[in-house]
């Protein structure tokens, strides 16, 4: 055994997660080797400090996510003013189903080159690099699903922060 094996097998055996048999030979190394029973004193020193500190929940990754939403939302309640725009729902409705029919087209091009009867044609290849919205301050974001391989464009109107997925 060498001494890097026996300091992890020394942190394994701190946190209870070593077996017996690794037990014994880690204590006949220790024995043996000074450097590696200043590391088992080392981390002995350190065990109250770890036992007197309270654990600390880690949060799912959902309940991160929410967290940020949550701050974003807060965030743009505190930034904006408390009028709303009667035609600014109306616009991003009106843009989504802009880029909507855009996605239709596309995928109906796409399809149509499709033959169910006689010799399979693959579709051609199609790329979405950018798209552009006419909604004052939006953004845009276009990436592609791994999973599905679909295109995906998300319009962000400046106005309130929320966003809608195409």
């Amino acid at each position: 055994m060498n001494c890097h094996q026996a300091q992890r097998w020394l942190s394994a055996r701190q946190d209870g997660a070593l077996d017996p048999a690794r037990v014994a030979r880690l204590a006949a190394h220790v024995a043996s080797c000074a450097a590696c029973r200043r590391f088992e004193q080392q981390l002995a020193a350190l065990k109250p400090h770890w036992q007197a500190r309270p654990e600390t929940a880690v949060p799912t990754p959902e309940a991160a996510w929410a967290d940020v939403q949550r701050g974003l939302r807060l965030q743009g309640a505190e930034e904006r003013p408390a009028v709303v725009v009667p035609w600014a729902r109306w616009a991003r409705v009106a843009v989504m189903l802009c880029v909507l029919a855009a996605l239709g087209a596309v995928l109906d091009h796409v399809w149509s080159g499709f033959s169910p009867v006689g010799e399979v044609t693959a579709a051609p290849a199609t790329k979405v690099l950018r798209a552009t919205t006419e909604l004052a301050g939006a953004s845009t974001m276009v990436y592609e699903d791994q999973q599905t391989g679909w295109a995906v464009v998300w319009v962000m109107p400046a106005e309130d922060g929320n966003h809608a997925r195409m």
